[in-house]
């Protein structure tokens, strides 16, 4: 989050990167979604298509060993979405 005041005096806040460069409000948005999702347990694959899917990690059930979620937990959750 970045703070600044305008030549008016008023405060803008902004969502930086972690470069601090100002994302638009659907990117911060999609940031936050993603740092939610870190810790749950996924594979790389299933994360990278949860991504292109927009589906949220958290909600998604994994079917693989300690409940790490798969790919195809992803896919039946975008279709589950899809449908409903």
């Amino acid at each position: 989050m970045g703070r600044a005041r305008d030549a008016s005096g008023n405060v803008v806040e902004e969502v930086l990167d972690e470069e601090g460069d100002v994302l638009d409000p659907g990117e911060a948005e999609d940031s936050r979604e993603r740092e939610d999702d870190s810790n749950v347990e996924a594979t790389e694959a299933a994360r990278r298509r949860a991504n292109e899917t927009g589906v949220k990690l958290s909600g998604v059930k994994g079917t693989g060993s300690d409940g790490r979620i798969l790919v195809k937990d992803v896919e039946r959750a975008a279709r589950a979405s899809a449908a409903g």
